[in-house]
């Protein structure tokens, strides 16, 4: 694609920043009101109590807007999307989508998944190191408005068939990729449906700008989208 999608924009280390100076202001903010009031400053004791509300209330005016302002973005096959980890970038793409048999005698749906260390995107400071990838969540979005997530007895049977594969907690080196096969026990749903890949971390919600943060539009790949997808990924 010719523009970067990420999960949060426009800029992660300000998002971060802010988010820390909010803490901060949370933290700090009630203390130094407590021991204004108890040294008998009243007056700036207000101030400080008000200055904290004042912070929150345009941190949390500034976090829906960004939101409101967003929409919905879906991805073709071979599509990359960037999720942040702060001093670098995975690239998440979807490779490949078919229906299998399990040994099991089941049917499920396998969703192929490329996870790409984009080390065009690292920090400075960073260096080679490898990398542990954040927490992570995905989920099926069905054509009939439900959802789905991956099959925990369907990617078992799947990895006893297929053993050694990849998963999404794999270290990375930068420029190293992996396929993951992510186990749906939805077979038939390929058609219409739609994948989401994206953190699980808690304070991803409260990021300006992050694709979780309340009312935000997602970053979503259309599975039955074409695209062009590398062959030999």
């Amino acid at each position: 694609m010719s523009q970067l999608v990420t999960d949060i924009s426009p800029s992660a280390p300000l998002a971060v920043l802010a988010f820390l100076g909010l803490a901060a202001a949370v933290v700090l903010g009630p203390a130094a009101a407590g021991f204004l009031a108890l040294t008998g400053r009243r007056r700036a004791a207000r101030v400080a109590g008000l200055g904290v509300l004042g912070v929150l209330a345009l941190y949390g005016a500034t976090l829906l807007g960004l939101s409101v302002a967003s929409r919905e973005t879906v991805l073709a096959l071979g599509d990359e999307k960037h999720v942040c980890e702060i001093d670098c970038h995975l690239a998440y793409s979807v490779v490949g989508v078919r229906e299998v048999a399990l040994r099991t005698g089941g049917q499920a749906l396998v969703v192929d998944l490329q996870v790409r260390f984009d080390e065009t995107t690292i920090s400075a400071r960073r260096g080679n190191a490898s990398l542990t990838p954040n927490p992570r969540e995905v989920r099926l979005l069905l054509p009939t408005g439900g959802q789905a997530v991956p099959s925990v007895l369907g990617q078992a049977a799947y990895a006893a068939d297929h053993p050694g594969g990849a998963t999404l907690t794999d270290r990375l080196r930068p420029g190293e990729h992996v396929v993951v096969p992510v186990v749906f026990d939805r077979p038939g749903t390929g058609a219409g449906a739609r994948l989401w890949v994206g953190g699980a971390d808690w304070e991803t919600r409260l990021l300006l700008g992050h694709e979780n943060s309340p009312f935000h539009g997602k970053i979503l790949f259309g599975l039955d989208r074409p695209g062009v997808v590398d062959p030999n990924p």
